[in-house]
C-alpha cells in the first residue's frame, strides 16, 4: 500500500494539474461563447416560468420517459423486394443486396442490371 505522505503529496499535484486546466478552458473563447448561450437561455427561461424540459418538449425532444426504453423511434423495416433472373428463371426475395445470391448475380451481370430485373410479385401471381 502507498504511503499516506505519499499519496496525499500525489494527490495535491493532481489537484494543481486539474486547477491549471480549468484556467485554460475558462480563458477559452469557445467555452466563453457556451456559457453566455446557457445564461441567456436560463433567463429567458426563467422570464416566461418555463423549465428546460418544456423547452426540450417544445422542440420536439421531450426527456426520456422512466420506462427504461430508448427515447429513439424503432427503425422502419425495409421491404422484401422480388427479383427474377430471366437467365434461369429463378427468383429471390431480399431485404437488400447483401443476399448471397444477388450478390452472385451482380458480380457476373452488374448491379443496375440486376436492379431491372425486380418483379411485382402480386403481378405474377394473377394469371
Amino acid at each position: 500500500m502507498t504511503h499516506p505522505i505519499k499519496r496525499h503529496e500525489h494527490l495535491v499535484q493532481e489537484q494543481e494539474r486539474i486547477k491549471k486546466q480549468l484556467q485554460e478552458l475558462e480563458k477559452d473563447k469557445a467555452y466563453k461563447d457556451a456559457i453566455d448561450f446557457q445564461k441567456a437561455i436560463e433567463e429567458v427561461l426563467e422570464m416566461y416560468d418555463k423549465s428546460k424540459d418544456e423547452l426540450l418538449e417544445l422542440f420536439g425532444d421531450a426527456p426520456a420517459k422512466k420506462t427504461g426504453r430508448s427515447s429513439r423511434k424503432a427503425a422502419t423495416p425495409k421491404p422484401t423486394r422480388h427479383y427474377r433472373n430471366p437467365h434461369n428463371g429463378e427468383t429471390v426475395q431480399a431485404k437488400s443486396f447483401r443476399n448471397a445470391t444477388l450478390r452472385e448475380w451482380v458480380k457476373q451481370y452488374s448491379r443496375e442490371t440486376v436492379e431491372g430485373w425486380e418483379v411485382d410479385p402480386k403481378a405474377e401471381s394473377q394469371p
